[in-house]
């Protein structure tokens, strides 16, 4: 094999020697301190080296036997060395010597990097389970918490903005968590926008609230390209050791209170509780709480009631209507966007009348983003911050955070405008059913207004 070849396998100090005459013939790189031809063992006296008798003793020993692949461990003043010998041609091979220290730091940066997500540098799910298991076996662990959380409508973020749009995202959700992590805690990244924050603190039930609020208030505030940018997400909490003594105990807990928490609605955080979070029946828990959400949130009964009022007598009923409507899905304001002109049909506080900034919208231009059964759905209007600044100004006018619209057509089925049931006191993440009853009810309301 031709020594060329040989030295593309290793990386540091090699000779290329004459066993029989125990000379050095080539140095890689050059030494300057070596005048070539120059006796084998005088290269292991170099200060550079400065390694002592006995190891000088096995480097001797080394080169009598001269066996190919043969590699030894030596010990020098600046660490430790291996010696490895390749035979080349007859009489003739290379001696390769190199620190340890230098490819044991290369190995434990690539076992570093190996466990860590490659978009957020945060832990991947083996390496954070490793890792909690590894400190739950340790003694001196005697409490910590677990905070698992899932990116609200992560999905929506991807369609609107695109995938590049949506990884600066998760970079920057992972940033935040990292920050209020710091030296006590650990960051995971266990799936596409679920995280894991672990913390060894023995916190008591406000502890852990507070933490969660500030997880949900760092992510309201995040900064994308220099630019605001807000996002909520549901949490599942769940603490060592009354909730469970492993990772995957721990893990299932939270995934139990984090499905909870978005039957609730999202942009909450739950902590686990076994009385609560035990035992599903089609997906739901069986306590008094949820049968009266599910009730609620069965809208047959509820879309029959408007549809008997409308046809009634949709004029005279029209502010019960949208009364019913609003107290149903719990809205803020109920504005009717037709033909142009703006008029608030329902509000809660009398002071929040004043839309006339939505006079500005450009309905033409505006009307592309009703991509899905003529719907569009906004969970917080600061997003148009960066879509479209003019939109962004009419909504902070109206004081308008979270809108729900559905279009409106005319008999020949033109768009005119849009009805948007609309929050302007909290933010709000819109739940599936919701959408589905707003769209429906919407319909309704299009079909009696063109006939009455």
């Amino acid at each position: 094999m031709e020594i060329s070849k040989i030295l593309e396998e290793f990386d540091d100090l090699y000779m290329v020697c004459d066993i029989h005459e125990g000379k050095v013939l080539e140095i890689y790189p050059p030494v300057s301190a070596v005048n070539l031809p120059c006796n084998i063992l005088s290269i292991f006296r170099l200060k550079k080296f400065n390694m002592d008798i006995s190891s000088l003793k096995e480097v001797e020993n080394l080169l009598k036997n001269c066996k190919n692949n043969e590699c030894i461990t030596i010990q020098g003043s600046n660490g430790w060395y291996s010696l490895e010998f390749k035979t080349t041609v007859e009489g003739k091979g290379i001696l390769h010597l190199y620190n340890l220290d230098i490819p044991l730091g290369k190995m434990n940066t690539i076992l570093s990097q190996s466990q860590l997500d490659p978009l957020t540098n945060a832990l991947q799910k083996n390496a954070i389970e490793i890792y909690i298991d590894s400190k739950l076996k340790d003694k001196k662990t005697t409490s910590a918490t677990v905070f698992m959380l899932d990116i609200d409508y992560f999905k929506n973020i991807n369609d609107n903005y695109g995938h590049l749009f949506g990884d600066k995202v998760i970079v920057g959700v992972a940033n935040a968590l990292q920050s209020l992590s710091g030296t006590s805690g650990k960051v995971g990244r266990i799936g596409g926008d679920e995280f894991i924050l672990f913390v060894e603190h023995d916190l008591d039930r406000l502890g852990m609230k507070n933490i969660a609020r500030l997880i949900r208030y760092v992510l309201d505030n995040l900064q994308i390209d220099g630019k605001p940018f807000g996002c909520t997400a549901t949490i599942g909490i769940s603490q060592y050791p009354k909730d469970g003594k492993t990772f995957q105990e721990l893990y299932a807990c939270c995934d139990k209170a984090l499905y909870r928490g978005k039957e609730k609605g999202r942009d909450c955080h739950i902590i686990f509780d076994p009385l609560l979070h035990h035992g599903h029946i089609d997906g739901l828990e069986t306590t008094q709480e949820n049968s009266n959400m599910v009730n609620k949130l069965s809208t047959t009964k509820f879309i029959g009631q408007i549809l008997k009022l409308s046809l009634a007598d949709f004029k005279k009923n029209k502010d019960e209507i949208f009364s019913q409507i609003s107290d149903f899905i719990n809205l803020d304001r109920i504005v009717m966007f037709h033909r142009g002109e703006p008029k608030v049909e329902y509000t809660k506080k009398t002071e929040d009348k004043n839309v006339e900034a939505y006079k500005d919208f450009d309905f033409e231009e505006y009307r592309k983003n009703f991509v899905i059964d003529d719907m569009h759905y906004i969970n917080d209007t600061k997003t148009w911050e960066i879509k479209n600044l003019k939109v962004y100004e009419i909504y902070k006018k109206s004081k308008t955070i979270s809108t729900v619209q559905v279009l409106l057509f005319d008999i020949e089925e033109n768009p005119i405008g849009f009805m948007s049931y609309e929050m302007i006191h909290s933010r709000r993440v819109w739940q599936r059913g919701e959408l589905n009853a707003l769209g429906i009810l919407t319909r309704i309301i299009n079909i009696i207004y063109n006939h009455s």
